[in-house]
């Protein structure tokens, strides 16, 4: 028994000699690694430096290896005593939503900021004296209808006043009759918008390809909030209602060429009646320069050809 456990005691120191050098091997080999590791941040920090220059920032929490060549304690080293302090994780605050009241839109056009000047139009005399009569009618009152103007690079808010006639109970069969004079037809019923207007609005786009939030933000600095969308909507309307004539006529005489030029562009379409993302097409035609003697700037208007681009 007793050899036996000199023999066992005898193997334990054995056992813990070879432990203590292998610890002694690792211990070793750590100082070297963190000798190499210090020695690449510092040739990490000097290449920084010759790249970008010494930053002239103070920062609260200076790099180890720009200001020092001191190594931090590592986390897996056993002899260290420094605990490893992870930094506090941030606690999302939740803000509750409170209730508002919704803000109704503005449905008119700001135009206080405008300069205003008023046209009354005169009534027609001698229609309504051949009509009721010279003492059968007086002007009654008058209708406003408003609308922006543009001239030389300014804005105005035209009002324009149209007699509004209270004909007399001897003059009509009633007791008494009230007559709007007719008026010049509007470009676009329900809006501000006049001819002047809307062809710069048109210039500055395809002429000079202003875009439309430019100009909404270069009118509200005139003293006219128009936004941008009221613009594409006052250009796509009017360009069908006003223009659909000259468009039918370049048509009409596009087809007329000898030689016709195309171009073809693809595009996204989002609501065309297919699957979103589908891929569409645009296709531009032109007239050719090989076709001199049908080309559309040479060929005179005739009444055919207009009669022709008026038809839907």
């Amino acid at each position: 028994m007793i050899q036996f456990q000199k023999a066992s005691g005898e193997e334990l120191s054995l056992q813990f000699q070879e432990v203590k050098a292998q610890r002694d091997g690792y211990s070793e080999d750590n100082k070297i690694l963190r000798k190499n590791l210090s020695d690449a941040l510092e040739q990490v920090s000097q290449l920084r430096q010759a790249l970008f220059g010494r930053s002239s920032e103070k920062t609260t929490e200076q790099s180890p290896a720009e200001d020092s060549c001191e190594i931090p304690s590592d986390p897996l080293d056993e002899d260290s005593t420094d605990d490893v302090q992870l930094p506090p994780v941030p606690v999302p605050v939740l803000k509750n939503r409170t209730g508002g009241s919704n803000k109704r839109g503005i449905r008119e056009l700001d135009t206080s900021r405008l300069p205003k000047y008023t046209v009354c139009e005169e009534p027609d005399t001698a229609a309504y004296n051949e009509k009721y009569g010279q003492e059968g009618w007086y002007v009654l009152s008058y209708e406003e209808h408003r609308e922006v103007v543009h001239f030389r690079e300014m804005y105005a808010l035209k009002v324009t006043k149209t007699p509004v006639i209270y004909v007399k109970q001897e003059s009509c069969d009633m007791d008494h009759e009230i007559v709007r004079q007719p008026r010049k037809e509007p470009l676009y019923s329900g809006s501000l918008a006049s001819p002047s207007i809307v062809a710069d609005i048109m210039h500055k786009k395809y002429v000079l390809f202003q875009p439309f939030y430019r100009q909404a933000q270069e009118l509200a600095r005139k003293g006219l909030p128009l936004s941008r969308q009221t613009m594409t909507n006052w250009v796509n309307t009017i360009t069908i209602r006003v223009l659909r004539i000259v468009y039918m006529f370049m048509c009409s005489e596009l087809c007329r060429q000898g030689h016709v030029q195309n171009d073809e562009t693809t595009a996204k379409v989002i609501d065309d009646g297919r699957k979103a993302g589908s891929t569409s097409f645009i296709w531009v035609h032109v007239t050719s320069e090989l076709d001199h003697e049908g080309s559309f700037w040479r060929i005179p208007l005739s009444q055919s050809t207009m009669a022709t681009a008026r038809e839907p």
